[in-house]
C-alpha cells in the first residue's frame, strides 16, 4: 500500500511523563490517520532516536517487515512500542509511517539511573591540623551516567575507623562547581593517618581507591619547659630540663632538631650545657648552678620563647675565710673574728651547727687566748 497520503498525527502520547529512566523501558505510542482522520489500521510505523536509544517489544508486529523500531497500528490506528536508552540526556524521538517522511517528533528526556559508583577525589598530601582541604564526592549510575548530587541523595565522606588521625566536616558538603559532585571541606584534627571513602544512598566508594593523607602538625606556636621551676646546688651534678612544643591546634611540635638560644636573667647564674633532641620530639639542656640567687632561664626557638624560674643554693663547704680586722691588738684587748665557710664557687656556705676550730700558727711569736 501507498502510505504517502497518510499522516501520523502531531499527538505522541507517551504512557508516562515524558521522561525516562536510564536502563528503564517506556512505552510509546503513536497515532496514524489518513488525510480525512479516519485512523488507519496495519500500517507500520517507525520509531527512530538520535541518540541510539532501542525499540523493541510492539504491541503488534507487522508482518513481513523486519527493520527494527517498527510496530503496527492496532484497530484504533495506535501503534505501541517499547523505549529504552542507557544514555541520559535529550532525546529526540521522530515517529514516521515506514517508507515516508510523514511523521512528528517527540522529546524525551533520560534521567540517570540510581546510584551505582561512587568515587572520591582529592589532594593527598600531608594536612597541616587546623588547615582545610576540599574532598569531592561524585556519582554514576549502572551505565556511567553521572549522577547529580544537587538534591536528594544521602551524601557523606566515611573515615577509616582504624585511623590514627582524624578530621571535622565528613558530613558537610556544598555542591561543587560542576553543578553535579560535592565539596567536602574537611579540616584536620589530631594527628596521624587519614583514610576517607564515601558512601551516596548507601553504596559506597571504593575502598581500596580512598583519599589517604596525614595530619601533621603545624609552625611552632608554643614553647615551655616541662618544669616551671627547678633548684640547683651550685657545684652539684648537671640537672636536665627539657622543652617541648605545640603548634597552634595544641599538637605537638618536633623541636628535637632546633636551633635553641638560651638567656639567663636575675640573682643567681647557671651553666648551659649543649641540648639535645629527646626521642619524644623535646629538646633537652643540661643545667650546672654556679652562683646562689633566683633568676630566669629564657629559651628561644623561631622566635617562640619558653621561661624557667631557677634558684641556685651553696653547695659543698669548700673552704673557709677568717675575716676580721688585721691591725695591731693591744695587750688585754679583744677583737672579733668571723669564720666564713665557702663553696667551691666561692658562695657562702652556711656553718650553723658545724665544728670550727681556731688554732694560733706555729711559728707565732705573739700569743691571744680564744
Amino acid at each position: 500500500r501507498d502510505w504517502s497520503s497518510d499522516v501520523c498525527s502531531s499527538d505522541l502520547a507517551i504512557t508516562s511523563p515524558a521522561e525516562a529512566t536510564a536502563g528503564s523501558a517506556i512505552t510509546l505510542s503513536a497515532k496514524v490517520t489518513d488525510a480525512k482522520g479516519v485512523v488507519v489500521a496495519g500500517a507500520p510505523v517507525r520509531f527512530t532516536d538520535g541518540l541510539g536509544a532501542t525499540f523493541s517489544e510492539p504491541q503488534i508486529a507487522c508482518p513481513d517487515i523486519t527493520t527494527t523500531g517498527v510496530a503496527c497500528t492496532n484497530s484504533l490506528g495506535i501503534a505501541t512500542i517499547r523505549f529504552l536508552s542507557d544514555l541520559a540526556g535529550a532525546h529526540q524521538v521522530r515517529v514516521t509511517i515506514l517508507g515516508t517522511s510523514n511523521g512528528v517528533q517527540k522529546a524525551i528526556s533520560v534521567t540517570p539511573g540510581p546510584v551505582s559508583l561512587v568515587t572520591v577525589s582529592g589532594v593527598a598530601d600531608d594536612l597541616v591540623a587546623g588547615d582545610s582541604r576540599v574532598i569531592t564526592v561524585a556519582a554514576e549510575d549502572l551505565y556511567g551516567n553521572t549522577v547529580s548530587l544537587a538534591s536528594g541523595h544521602a551524601a557523606t565522606l566515611v573515615q577509616d575507623a582504624s585511623d590514627t588521625g582524624s578530621v571535622s566536616g565528613l558530613g558537610d558538603s556544598a555542591l561543587a562547581a560542576d553543578g553535579t559532585s560535592l565539596d567536602f571541606t574537611v579540616v584536620g584534627g589530631s594527628l596521624g593517618d587519614v583514610t576517607l571513602t564515601a558512601d551516596v544512598d548507601g553504596v559506597a566508594s571504593d575502598a581500596a581507591a580512598p583519599i589517604a593523607f596525614r595530619v601533621v602538625a603545624g609552625t611552632l606556636a608554643t614553647l615551655a619547659f616541662d618544669d616551671a621551676s627547678v633548684t640547683l646546688s651550685s657545684g652539684d651534678s648537671a640537672t636536665t630540663v627539657t622543652l617541648h612544643g605545640l603548634d597552634a591546634g595544641g599538637n605537638a611540635v618536633d623541636i628535637s632538631a632546633a636551633t635553641a638560644t638560651f638567656e639567663q636573667a636575675g640573682g643567681g647564674t647557671i651553666s648551659i650545657g649543649t641540648p639535645s633532641g629527646t626521642g619524644d620530639g623535646g629538646l633537652s639542656v643540661d643545667l650546672v648552678g654556679v652562683t646562689e640567687g633566683t633568676g630566669l632561664l629564657t629559651a628561644t626557638i623561631d622566635g617562640t620563647s619558653a621561661t624557667l624560674a631557677f634558684t641556685v643554693t651553696p653547695g659543698a663547704l669548700a673552704a673557709i675565710r677568717l675575716d676580721g680586722s688585721r691591725a695591731d691588738l693591744t695587750s688585754g684587748g679583744t677583737r672579733t673574728f668571723t669564720v666564713v665557710g665557702l663553696d667551691a664557687a666561692g658562695n657562702v656556705v652556711d656553718l650553723a651547727g658545724e665544728t670550727v676550730t681556731v688554732a694560733a700558727g706555729d711559728s707565732d711569736s705573739g700569743s691571744v687566748a680564744i
